[in-house]
This record gives structure tokens, C-alpha cells and sequence, in this order.
């Protein structure tokens, strides 16, 4: 069975807010939680570099129109490799792995 509190799926706006090292950076207006629980309006999505199709998939939104994001949350005791990370951290600092990325 799975735990739904460890399943997130968002529509949102994304945008482009910048790189760190070898990964891109896009802000996320939450406009409607599908499918878990998420106590933010915004957040910040990490691409990971090595994920060329994540990131043309966010450059061709850019601004443009709304996407469906879907997460799952990462054990606490097992946190990501930033170098290869696709996912955000929510305010509580959990980290949520991006699963699937669809037009919203």
C-alpha cells in the first residue's frame, strides 16, 4: 500500500530563477495540490544538470503555462546527492524527489 503523505502532485507555473553548479533553478507558483499535502505557494524546483529533458521540458514553459508536478518525499535519513538531485526542499526541510513532469 502506498503512503499517500509521501506522495506530492502539483499544478503550477514555473519560471526560471537561475543555476547553482550544474543545476538549474525554477520558482513554482503552486496553483492546486492534487494529491497530497503542501503548506507553501511557491517553490523553488531544482533540474539536475545530467536531466536534459527536465530542463528543456521547464525552458519550454517558462512563464508560459501551467505544469503538473509530481513528488515523492525523501526518507529523513536519506538525503539526496545535490549533484544529481531533480526535487525541492519544503519549508519543514524535507526533500522531495521529482517524479514525472507533464503539461498542467
Amino acid at each position: 500500500m502506498t503512503d499517500r503523505a509521501s506522495e506530492l502532485t502539483v499544478i503550477a507555473t514555473a519560471s526560471f530563477s537561475g543555476a547553482i553548479a550544474y543545476a538549474e533553478v525554477f520558482g513554482c507558483a503552486v496553483e492546486a495540490v492534487l494529491e497530497g499535502a503542501l503548506d507553501a505557494s511557491k517553490i523553488a524546483v531544482i533540474a539536475s544538470g545530467s536531466d536534459a529533458s527536465l530542463s528543456a521540458f521547464f525552458h519550454a514553459h517558462d512563464g508560459k503555462g501551467r505544469v503538473r508536478l509530481s513528488f515523492a518525499k525523501r526518507a529523513a535519513d536519506d538525503p539526496p546527492s545535490w549533484a544529481s538531485f531533480s526535487g525541492f526542499k519544503d519549508k519543514a526541510g524535507t526533500s522531495w524527489d521529482l517524479l514525472s513532469w507533464q503539461d498542467g
